[in-house]
């Protein structure tokens, strides 16, 4: 199946991603691990997981009716909260539709002018744009070394493949 872009991820910046994508008339595909969205939201549930800053901070900005119709009750939302608001999200724009979930990228390569995504469910698509983590790549080392290396020191995409994630604090 092909797309103009393959959204990597189901967490704030991946639902933004694909909002973005369909809003300017691109076709789009999300593949996240998760049955669900949430990215990190998801998968860490520890007792005690909250947002550090504000939660009417960390919420999406750019729909007033997704400000006016999400109260949160904390000052510092707990994750399950955060959580069900990524699910309000992605119901109310209709995100899910563009997902594959359950599924685990196991290869990304550029061939032919286009991003080749393989799933661990047996999908493989192409896409002209790979968005990975907010990161855009439109082809081998087209990421420039500041653009790999997010605000916490961890090492993202990197033109050609997807490199495992290395800390380096």
């Amino acid at each position: 199946m092909s797309f103009d872009a393959i959204v990597i991820g189901a967490g704030f910046a991946g639902l933004y991603a694909v909002h973005r994508c369909v809003s300017e008339g691109l076709t789009v595909t999300g593949i996240e691990a998760a049955p669900s969205v949430g990215g990190t939201w998801y998968w860490n549930r520890y007792p005690g997981a909250r947002c550090d800053v504000e939660s009417v901070d960390y919420s999406y900005s750019f729909d007033e009716g997704l400000q006016n119709d999400w109260t949160w009750s904390e000052r510092f939302a707990a994750q399950p909260e955060i959580l069900a608001y990524l699910d309000h999200v992605a119901d109310r724009l209709d995100l899910r539709r563009h997902y594959r979930f359950s599924a685990e990228v196991v290869r990304a390569r550029f061939d032919a002018g286009e991003w080749v995504v393989d799933t661990s469910a047996g999908d493989s698509f192409r896409g002209g744009g790979l968005l990975h983590r907010g990161v855009a790549a439109r082809g081998p080392g087209s990421a420039r070394q500041e653009d790999r290396r997010d605000r916490y020191g961890v090492v993202g995409h990197r033109g050609g493949y997807l490199p495992r994630v290395t800390h380096t604090f």
